[in-house]
């Protein structure tokens, strides 16, 4: 190489290395550029001076994490009374950052809590059940005077007598109507009004007695039937409300009913002139005949002296009348029996009362 050849190229190499010099000083002196500088260690730098961001030989930036240098970011925040910078704990494990709510009026939003093992919160915290999708999700509250609450059972169970009830009152302000539709089933007692001895009162009430409630009239009755000499049961007609059942030898009181005798009618003819009287018979009886048991006992006679008073239908009669009547509870089994000392003669009776 020449001697000119030699100065050329060292001036070519000097002013490459003067350019690459200024574009160094440029980017050192700018405030916005700072070059990685790769060290196998941190390095140390001169205080007041400007220097490059240290990298690792992989290229990761490194950070400041306390004295010794190379760990996580470091995260600061102001103090309450804004006098200093605070260190933050950062927990690298569960990647989390500690907050402590403070006590103040000031209002947040809402804190989310990670399913960590277990968050102390202090403070007042105000929770929001949302809307319950069921009743067995929802909040329940209980009536209660602090000592007593009120008991609630399934609609299937019966209440004791030791559950404690709610209690209530109808205002003394308020009048409450009570209505039975059907009167039989209303259980109450009535108390009149106070009468004045020797005063017609305004109001009053209308009674009823139960044998007038309901009633059926009915009768029995045998037409100039002719008695035999001993005693035998009498046929009848049986009217029911003023329907005649014909060839009737007993009756048989309705069940649920009570039959009440009021009287009993005889009436005896002669159809002879021999001396004669018959005793007509009421009985009672599971199957009802003339040897049943006797209830009422009724007779009649007539002398005839003369076929005249035969011709003129000479005869007597009998009636025994039961003011109170004579009752005969249901499925009583009545029935008639009659005897004559004389089968010329014609018998005719009638017995009256009603079922109710």
């Amino acid at each position: 190489m020449t001697d000119g050849s030699f100065r050329f190229w060292r001036w070519i190499a000097l002013v490459t290395f003067a350019l690459v010099g200024l574009s160094l000083a440029a980017h050192c002196q700018s405030p916005n550029v700072k070059p990685c500088l790769a060290n196998a260690a941190a390095p140390t730098f001169l205080e007041a001076s400007a220097n490059f961001l240290s990298c690792d030989l992989a290229g990761n930036l490194r950070t400041s994490s306390g004295a010794t240098g190379g760990g996580a970011a470091q995260l600061q925040v102001r103090n309450a009374a804004d006098s200093a910078w605070v260190n933050v704990g950062f927990n690298v494990a569960n990647l989390t950052l500690p907050v402590t709510l403070q006590t103040s009026s000031a209002v947040i939003g809402h804190v989310i809590v990670d399913t960590a093992p277990s968050t102390t919160v202090t403070g007042t915290v105000t929770a929001n059940q949302g809307t319950a999708n069921t009743a067995a999700n929802a909040w329940p509250q209980k009536i209660t005077d602090g000592t007593n609450t009120a008991a609630v059972k399934a609609a299937s169970t019966a209440a004791a007598a030791t559950d404690p009830a709610l209690v209530v009152a109808v205002s003394p302000n308020n009048t409450v109507a009570v209505t039975q539709a059907t009167a039989a089933n209303l259980n109450a007692t009535v108390v009149g009004t106070t009468l004045t001895k020797g005063t017609q009162g305004a109001t009053g009430f209308s009674t009823q007695d139960l044998k007038d409630a309901g009633r059926t009239r009915i009768s029995f009755t045998a037409d100039a039937v002719t008695p035999a000499a001993s005693e035998t049961a009498v046929t009848f007609v049986k009217t029911v409300a003023g329907t005649a059942t014909t060839a009737q030898t007993s009756y048989t009181v309705t069940s649920g009913k009570t039959f009440r005798l009021q009287s009993l009618h005889l009436y005896y003819a002669m159809t002879s002139t021999t001396l004669s009287e018959v005793r007509l018979a009421m009985r009672e009886g599971a199957s009802c005949g003339a040897a049943s048991a006797l209830v009422i006992r009724l007779g009649a006679g007539a002398p005839v002296t003369s076929a005249t008073s035969v011709a003129h239908e000479a005869a007597t009669q009998a009636d025994f009348t039961i003011p109170d009547g004579f009752e005969f509870p249901a499925t009583t089994v009545l029935c008639f029996s009659a005897i004559a000392t004389s089968t010329s003669s014609a018998l005719t009776f009638t017995a009256v009362g009603y079922e109710y």
